[in-house]
């Protein structure tokens, strides 16, 4: 655990004492970074139970268990060129109890922590962003000690309280005022998981937090030289979506179209704004003692002052502005001359005539949707003294701001192919208007171009084939005749491999005749009389690890090298033994001791519907070829064999896709 970069306990409360129900680990950071630009990106995380020791001569061994699984969105974001210091972003959505392994699942009410390790191999609890105030802060902990189920995740350290509330009395639970029931908080009685609500499941920790930089891959972010190559501003992509929008015909103005993009290509999706905008009487030291614009509005009403809203003037004036410069957000920009500006250019009626004046703007800027402040003095003939440029954008100077303002090559196309209003109008652009004559000769150049699957399609088939491997292994029992051909004693095939951990478990499989599905592997030796059934159990010992190797850091360079990258990807190392049968049928009646059984393994390809098809061949001779074939047990019907063999196997989707065999390892 302490070679993780996230470390996930989840606790109940058993008898009236805390106790630990299981664990998540998270391995490492670099998948997380920058991870869904502008949405949410869940993943499901196995929980593990505590680490057991096996009693004495059982059959069990050492290990962990499954006992469920957690939906968790990770997110990662560098604050710089170095990777290991940034802002993590946690969000538990829900958390499913095995309930074969998990007893009374609804009454387990989970609490969940997490922690990093640091360079030690210390436990480091990760500190919770908090973005209020000092009187909001204070008046957040007043409330949480009244009442902690109006209690807010912010401050402290990220932890995930329980989500109902438990009766001292009766042990009884029940659901949090103002949480939302179990629809959005809390126990889910119809998909039977524990819920938390957004309020209390997303989760960030402060900024410019630092962890290992191990967990994060490499060190640090691309060069200068490589950022400028591998990345795109962001008052690039407000010029393409405009030029987008328009082709498109739709109504929207210049600064639409540049919110538009901001939301969609912004890493934070924060839009910039003009929130507040007034006109009052007096100069900058008059208002300088009111700490914000709603304070000032809120004592002029007291005191019965007159006030202007010019809020719908100044928007007007940020149109004008956006629409004169290429890609900018910024009011008044230096390049627009700003020199010029009065109140009559702005429209804004002057109700304090012949006195001086002071416009306060109060905005959110784009980049990290920071509010900020902007006082502008008018004079008493109504024009705006050196009005300065009202910074609507982040800007660029500083590593976190680059990294803020632009977008990778691969987030931009994400980004476009993902939403629908930039992705399906240039689907139609480009199915529609084919012509080429307006097209200037020019002289072609070398792309590097990422082929993407804009359906998802081979997406979703790779996490399923990750999840589930899409392979089974066919366990048959047959008698042993060296005059004679071998009797049909049964088979039993291997669970799906997603139930299976890389630690080996114990299984008891129940043999059984030829199914009549058709789900097996043909053989006209299977077919028995109707006084012939097939009984007993098999007992094996099963693992699989995914994957089988570690990736190596970094990326690939040669197309050879991501192609054998790839395919380490989706190997798979199975680990089977076959233990023992009890109980077999005796294949010959006129036999005293049973039957001379033995154990034959076959892999199938579960992606093939064709009972025929997917059979794990040899590559010569295109004959069946076994994983594992025990030996035969001389006249008996309990039979003891004790052999095992690890493979490496691909999921079956990659190996369709790539018509490769798979290799043995003994």
């Amino acid at each position: 655990p302490k070679k993780t970069a996230l470390h996930f306990k989840i606790f109940t409360v058993s008898q009236g004492t805390e106790r630990l129900l299981g664990e998540i680990f998270v391995p490492t950071l670099k998948p997380y970074i920058f991870s869904g630009v502008g949405a949410d990106n869940p993943r499901s995380f196995t929980i593990h139970s505590a680490f057991t020791k096996a009693a004495p001569g059982s059959a069990q061994r050492d290990g962990r268990m499954n006992y469920g699984e957690a939906t968790i969105s990770i997110k990662w974001i560098p604050s710089g060129e170095q990777t290991n210091k940034g802002q993590l972003g946690i969000t538990l959505y829900s958390i499913k109890f095995n309930d074969h392994r998990v007893e009374a699942p609804q009454w387990k009410n989970p609490r969940v922590t997490v922690c990093t390790y640091d360079d030690k191999l210390q436990p480091l609890e990760i500190p919770r962003w908090d973005p209020r105030g000092l009187g909001r802060k204070a008046l957040g902990a007043t409330i949480g000690q009244i009442s902690a189920s109006v209690a807010v995740a912010y401050g402290g350290n990220i932890r995930f309280e329980e989500t109902m509330r438990r009766d001292v009395v009766t042990n009884s639970l029940h659901y949090r005022v103002g949480a939302g029931g179990a629809a959005q908080h809390g126990w889910d009685d119809v998909s039977k998981i524990w819920k938390w609500g957004k309020k209390h499941g997303e989760q960030y920790s402060t900024e410019d937090f630092v962890v290992r930089s191990d967990f994060c891959g490499a060190s640090t972010v691309a060069t200068k030289t490589q950022a400028a190559a591998t990345s795109i501003g962001l008052d690039a992509c407000r010029i393409i979506t405009n030029h987008i929008l328009q082709r498109s015909l739709a109504c929207v103005s210049n600064r639409q179209a540049y919110l538009i993009s901001d939301q969609i290509f912004n890493r934070a999706t924060a839009v910039p704004a003009i929130i507040d905008a007034i006109m009052v009487e007096g100069d900058r030291n008059s208002i300088g003692h009111y700490s914000n614009v709603r304070e000032l509005i809120a004592d002029y009403h007291a005191r019965h002052k007159t006030y202007v809203d010019v809020k719908h003037q100044i928007v007007q004036a940020h149109e004008a502005s956006v629409s004169q410069s290429l890609g900018g957000l910024n009011l008044w920009p230096q390049t627009v001359g700003a020199t010029s500006v009065s109140l009559s250019t702005l429209k804004i009626p002057d109700s304090f005539h012949f006195q001086r004046k002071v416009i306060w703007i109060r905005y959110c800027r784009s980049g990290d949707g920071e509010r900020k402040n902007a006082i502008i003095e008018v004079e008493a003939g109504g024009r705006l003294v050196n009005p300065p440029e009202v910074a609507l954008e982040m800007g660029s100077d500083s590593k976190l701001e680059k990294t803020q303002m632009s977008v990778t090559r691969e987030e931009f196309v994400n980004c476009v192919l993902t939403n629908p209003l930039l992705g399906e109008n240039l689907r139609r652009m480009t199915t529609t208007d084919t012509r080429d004559e307006y097209v200037p000769k020019s002289k072609e150049i070398k792309l590097k171009v990422s082929i993407v699957d804009p359906s998802h399609e081979q997406e979703d088939e790779d996490v399923m084939d990750a999840i589930e491997a899409n392979q089974g292994v066919l366990i048959e029992l047959w008698d042993f005749d060296r005059s004679s051909k071998d009797d049909f004693l049964g088979e039993c095939w291997l669970p799906a491999f997603s139930t299976l951990g890389p630690t080996p478990k114990s299984i008891v499989l129940p043999v059984r005749g030829q199914d009549p599905d058709g789900s097996t592997r043909p053989d006209s030796k299977k077919q028995l009389r109707e006084d012939q059934v097939c009984t007993g159990d098999l007992y094996v010992e099963a693992s699989w690890k995914f994957p089988a190797q570690e990736l190596p850091v970094g990326e690939p360079g040669t197309l050879q090298e991501r192609a054998e990258r790839e395919k380490m990807a989706h190997t798979g190392e199975l680990y089977l033994k076959i233990v023992k049968a009890t109980n077999l049928r005796v294949a010959d009646d006129a036999r005293k001791h049973g039957s001379d059984p033995y154990a034959i393994c076959y892999v199938k390809n579960q992606t093939y519907s064709d009972p025929h098809e997917g059979w794990r061949v040899a590559p010569v001779t295109r004959m069946l070829d076994p994983i594992l074939r025990t030996n035969w047990q001389k006249a008996t019907v309990n039979p003891v064999w004790n052999e095992e063999v690890k493979v490496a196997l691909l999921t079956g989707a990659f190996e369709k896709r790539v018509k490769s065999r798979p290799q043995v390892a003994l």
